[in-house]
């Protein structure tokens, strides 16, 4: 099969049965268990009919559930091989560090440049300067890049709204939710339960999602309409890659009307200046 197994999911969700959904959602957040399981197993677990497992199987192009699992075996095989190689290079760390990183995340960066991710950055950039308002969401971890995309893009947009789990009332913000509307939902492992919960219900509210996460087979890739594939290093996980793509979506939201950016820019500048924010230093 040409596309990925959670890639043809995702296209086909929204017109699925209520069975359909249910197998694809423990498929899902469960595939690595699924390599496993035998069809009888699969629908003990689900609670459907190893009749509806097949059927939904050859919905989505297989010729049976022994296609799909092996599928997914070859992907959790994959999968596998980044935690290996970072136990090893723990353990068989013999460069300077300092230079080995720099020499990893650059090879991260020469390798995650794609053609399908320059056509989805071209589909986040219209997406995101067409939106009544923009609501990132990132936690634990991934906390940090969304908090670097919402500094960054608050400087000249006044629609950047950063969502938080530190407050009891999240899903009370997002009550006036609605189509026009974009979620940009980052998320790398360990991926958490409350980012999957906001992307599904802004998701249900009609408002486009963007996900910025690792692999096809993340929770949120699942509900996006524009997926930001940034693969980590499996030697550094280090965010350079999402961090790279974070600054090139500033920059051509930015150059979307130069002069507003710009004068709105040097307002925030003298506003720092005036509340004496920054230290001066001498050149």
């Amino acid at each position: 099969m040409q596309e990925n197994i959670f890639t043809i999911i995702g296209k086909k969700y929204p017109n699925f049965s209520r069975t359909f959904k249910l197998i694809s959602d423990f498929i899902t957040v469960n595939y690595s268990v699924v390599s496993f399981l035998s069809v009888q197993e699969l629908s003990e677990r689900v609670g459907v009919s190893t009749a509806s497992i097949v059927r939904f199987c050859q919905e989505i192009g297989y010729s049976g559930y022994q296609a799909l699992q092996r599928d997914i075996q070859v992907m959790v095989q994959g999968e596998a091989a980044p935690m290996q190689e970072l136990r090893t290079s723990l353990s068989d760390f013999d460069e300077d560090p300092l230079q080995q990183m720099f020499k990893l995340n650059i090879e991260t960066l020469e390798s995650a440049y794609t053609e399908s991710l320059a056509t989805e950055f071209r589909n986040a950039v219209e997406s995101m300067s067409a939106a009544q308002k923009v609501y990132i969401i990132g936690l634990r971890s991934s906390y940090t890049v969304a908090y670097y995309a919402s500094f960054l893009l608050s400087q000249f947009m006044e629609n950047v709204v950063l969502l938080s789990a530190g407050t009891n009332d999240l899903f009370d913000r997002l009550a006036s939710v609605k189509p026009g509307d974009v979620v940009l939902a980052i998320s790398f492992p360990k991926y958490t339960h409350l980012t999957l919960q906001v992307v599904e219900f802004m998701k249900n509210r009609g408002v486009s999602v963007i996900a910025l996460t690792d692999r096809p087979s993340a929770p949120i890739a699942l509900h996006a309409d524009i997926t930001l594939m940034s693969k980590n290093s499996s030697k550094t996980y280090s965010f350079v890659s999402a961090m790279t793509i974070i600054n090139a979506l500033v920059i051509a939201l930015g150059r979307k009307d130069t002069e507003r950016t710009m004068r709105s820019l040097k307002e925030k500048e003298e506003i720092a200046k005036q509340a004496g924010i920054y230290i001066q230093v001498k050149e």
